[in-house]
């Protein structure tokens, strides 16, 4: 055990798109013991399929429990399990808990058709009314997916007892409890109320029951299974934390609850970016981001997009041959920071799978535009990741200047990339900072579990306690206008884009 770690450990989960991560971390958020466990999306059966195996994450959670509790003598020091996961991946199960289907994950477009359906039969203020948060209808919802249950899959839908998300899955897995928390079900319940709407469940011909009961995300689901237990060398009765999804896990690490707004962005395969403000100075929102509770008294407003961290793993593995190690990517690095700014008129168009925020558009697809013979792969390289940071520029413009950001805090495996900081800084114009722990998913999820075991008596001493913050990357004030001028073109081409996306494209053959 590291020097100055408590004899009190909390062993917290970020279940993500494309790798278990787990930390034991003490109530001072110093970390003991860290693992991480990879494990494959699923692309077979095309039509826009893509899935993950259930025992393949289960696998991957039981993997890094035993990495992280493989001192016996660390093991007994843990007081608690708490969980965060990726959210928008769903599978039926039976009343046993058994598994009908793989989770259909986020990136799935199968319920595109249904989604647009949703957003058809509920205009936005009425979506919103029933729901409790503004969010733009899409595939990866689970009301879309349960429609497409209902009119391809009758049988097995009837067969299902729950609808599960990884968390609430691995949750009874580990203890036994189907359990939930409300933020991890918006799209379904009330987020206020806690409700699944009878209308909203009409339309997608479901029984309200299929979603898990909720409780408080500092709450506690269960007891460990014995046997598991035994296994990992934890006490018996050691409490599992209800915990948070991955977006809400991560800002609690990283942002905490502050007094004013405060900028976030969350790194991995796709990218959250948005602000974290008390509810009583959270202005209207008017350009159809996200928009949504966080606990009691704030709100988050902000935009995810799906073209990030699995965009530049694309290119720099599939169209530069290049290895997907972190030597490999620190050569990536070293690429952009010898590359000026705005890649000599090139840009790059990041929609490889449709696109989230700011778009909202599932058939947008991307493009290199104004390649010329002076390009080098350089060239290309830096207009991918500012392709990717012009996104982001999109997003924060549509925040709205009522809840500009003093900083954003960047978080996850990108946020180890320098350069990248620094380009992000100079596009959007506000301080980036770092966190010493960039795992904020697990780190928000041990500041739950905190709370829950009576560690910290409150979510803020907790948060103010176990977070801190690294290196700040100021905006250089000289590339402003150049890479404004920039985006202005990235926004153009993808308006001047956008009739063709229809017209080019069918959703039933093309695999995202």
């Amino acid at each position: 055990m590291k020097t100055g770690v408590s004899s009190s450990l909390l062993c917290c989960l970020d279940i993500g798109t494309s790798a278990c991560k787990g930390l034991l971390v003490d109530a001072a958020g110093r970390i003991a013991a860290s693992a991480r466990e990879p494990y494959p999306l699923v692309f077979d059966g095309g039509a826009g399929r893509v899935e993950q195996e259930p025992e393949v994450l289960w696998n991957a959670v039981c993997n890094t429990i035993a990495a992280l509790t493989s001192d016996r003598a660390r093991a007994g020091e843990v007081t608690a399990l708490s969980l965060s996961s990726q959210m928008g991946a769903h599978l039926l199960a039976d009343a046993e808990g058994r598994a009908l289907t793989r989770f259909v994950s986020w990136m799935d477009r199968r319920a595109e058709q249904e989604s647009l359906d949703l957003a058809a039969a509920f205009p936005p203020e009425r979506l919103a009314a029933e729901l409790g948060a503004t969010l733009p209808p899409g595939p990866s919802w689970a009301l879309p997916k349960l429609k497409w249950w209902r009119d391809h899959e009758p049988a097995l839908l009837e067969r299902a007892r729950y609808l599960a998300q990884p968390k609430e899955w691995i949750i009874w897995k580990l203890c036994g409890n189907w359990t939930s928390d409300l933020s991890s079900q918006r799209g379904l319940r009330h987020q206020e109320s806690g409700r699944v709407s009878p209308a909203l469940a009409q339309w997608a011909g479901i029984d309200p029951d299929l979603a898990p009961p909720v409780a408080a995300p500092d709450s506690v689901a269960g007891t460990l299974d014995k046997r598991l237990a035994e296994k990992w060398g934890l006490r018996f009765g050691t409490p599992v934390v209800v915990g948070w999804n991955d977006l809400a896990a991560a800002l609690l690490g990283s942002v905490g609850l502050p007094d004013q707004p405060t900028g976030f962005d969350i790194t991995g395969t796709s990218e959250h970016l948005g602000v974290l403000l008390p509810a009583s100075i959270c202005p209207p929102n008017t350009a159809g981001l996200g928009d949504i509770p966080f606990g009691k008294e704030h709100r988050i407003r902000y935009g995810v997009t799906s073209s990030s961290g699995r965009i530049l793993q694309w290119y720099w593995e599939e169209l530069r041959g290049q290895p997907g190690t972190p030597e490999s990517y620190r050569k990536l690095e070293r690429e952009i920071a010898s590359t000026p700014s705005g890649s000599d008129g090139l840009i790059f168009l990041p929609c490889l799978a449709g696109e989230r925020a700011p778009w909202f558009n599932p058939r947008a697809r991307g493009s290199f535009y104004g390649i010329g013979v002076g390009h080098r792969s350089a060239h290309f390289s830096k207009a991918v990741l500012e392709g990717i940071t012009f996104t982001l520029r999109s997003i924060q413009a549509r925040l709205g200047p009522q809840v500009e950001a003093g900083e954003f805090r960047v978080i996850g495996g990108a946020s180890v990339m320098g350069a990248w900081n620094q380009m992000k800084a100079d596009i959007l114009q506000t301080p980036f900072v770092t966190l010493e722990c960039p795992e904020a998913g697990c780190l928000g999820a041990a500041i739950l579990a905190a709370k829950a075991t009576g560690l910290h008596g409150s979510l803020e001493d907790a948060a103010g306690a176990m977070i801190r913050t690294g290196r700040t990357f100021f905006p250089c004030r000289e590339a402003a206008s150049r890479l404004e001028r920039q985006h202005l073109r990235f926004e153009k081409l993808y308006h001047a884009l956008e009739p063709l996306f229809n017209e080019s494209q069918n959703p039933e053959t093309q695999n995202p």
